[in-house]
């Protein structure tokens, strides 16, 4: 059997898993993935987000591990991803809010596997909390690249690790960019994420007093926040284009009246199917493709403008990107980052 490379959280730093050209590449990649088919995730259906382990609320027995509305869960997502990756790959992530209070560490953390697809055999092994973050601010930056490219002024909705990520890329495709605007729920976390960009990334960023003085002339708004909440038509300036990467709710009026963006379609529709109780933004467009409210060849999958196959419509309506994450995206950069590894020398050599 082959040894494994090990990359440390810093060893995936010092590989890339920082670089902005690298994940935004890696992400667009994926994305083309998508458009060909050229991919493979969890599930008899191949799409997948994960399978869960959830704990129950209660138990008789002794020191089980228990649910108390504390998202106490783990996570397996596989997938195969084709053309220059060729490789299969899981992201193991577990969840407890309880963390941070409790025992001082992040809510999350997760690892990842890369695997031969054909032998199976595991060539790599590495902390994927930065790659997972990283993936989902690349995902959303590719829509920038090619929705967002004239932003004057960004809002960010949630300070958190997620928008701090966004600016390590979103700005390089932001040629015109002149104000960063930042709306939390916690007026101390806006403040705190202020002075970490401005000391991390030397970035100078505003606090918006309330939801509507962030989105007030705003031409990209990315929703990265924790809490759900409603994005009412009123607040999006015409033309703008908003980032949908987390929970929440979109007027369906504005849904109604904007060009609908998405990762990839095709799997949303598979996973409003298997279970309609999730909370995915996505099923709100697809309730209005439904009602007849939208047509579902409206609705543009950002790999297809990627490749080409398809044109970005030129109609002065707001663009709404959806962007969930998916375990493709995990594999792809974890692999890119081990390339970058192998070559700068970096992580530890195990047998396997």
């Amino acid at each position: 059997m082959s040894d494994i490379l090990y990359l440390s959280e810093k060893d995936v730093m010092e590989s890339g898993g920082m670089d902005a050209e690298l994940c935004i590449q890696s992400a667009a990649d994926s994305f083309a993935l998508l458009s060909k088919g050229d991919y493979l995730m969890g599930g008899v259906r191949g799409h997948a987000h994960g399978m869960l382990l959830v704990f129950p609320k209660s138990s008789d027995i002794p020191n089980y591990p228990l649910n108390n509305g504390n998202d106490h869960r783990f996570t397996a997502m596989p997938a195969y991803a084709g053309g220059r990756f060729h490789c299969a790959g899981m992201k193991w992530i577990s969840s407890n809010t309880d963390n941070p209070r409790l025992r001082g560490i992040p809510r999350g953390s997760s690892f990842i596997v890369l695997s031969d697809p054909e032998s199976g055999v595991v060539f790599s092994a590495m902390s994927g909390t930065l790659v997972s973050t990283m993936r989902s601010a690349a995902g959303a930056a590719v829509a920038v690249k090619y929705l967002g490219e004239k932003t004057k002024t960004l809002a960010l909705i949630g300070a958190g690790v997620m928008n701090k990520a966004s600016l390590l890329l979103f700005p390089k495709l932001m040629p015109q960019l002149e104000c960063i605007k930042v709306y939390d729920l916690v007026q101390e976390k806006s403040e705190q994420f202020c002075r970490e960009v401005k000391e991390e990334i030397g970035l100078d960023v505003q606090i918006a007093e309330s939801m509507t003085e962030a989105f007030a002339d705003a031409d990209n708004i990315h929703l990265g926040q924790s809490k759900n909440f409603l994005v009412e038509e009123t607040f999006v300036k015409p033309g703008a284009l908003v980032l949908v990467s987390s929970v929440c709710n979109i007027d369906r009026k504005l849904i109604a009246s904007s060009n609908i963006f998405m990762d990839q379609l095709k799997t949303h529709e598979i996973w409003r199917e298997d279970d309609r109780s999730m909370t995915i933004p996505t099923f709100e467009v697809l309730e209005e493709v439904d009602k007849g409210t939208i047509s579902k060849d409206d609705i543009i999958d950002i790999g297809a403008i990627h490749d080409g196959s398809k044109a970005i419509p030129q109609n002065g309506k707001t663009n709404l990107f959806y962007w969930m994450g998916m375990p493709l995206m995990d594999v792809t950069l974890a692999y890119d980052v081990y390339e970058a590894a192998k070559k700068c020398r970096k992580g530890t050599t195990l047998p396997l």
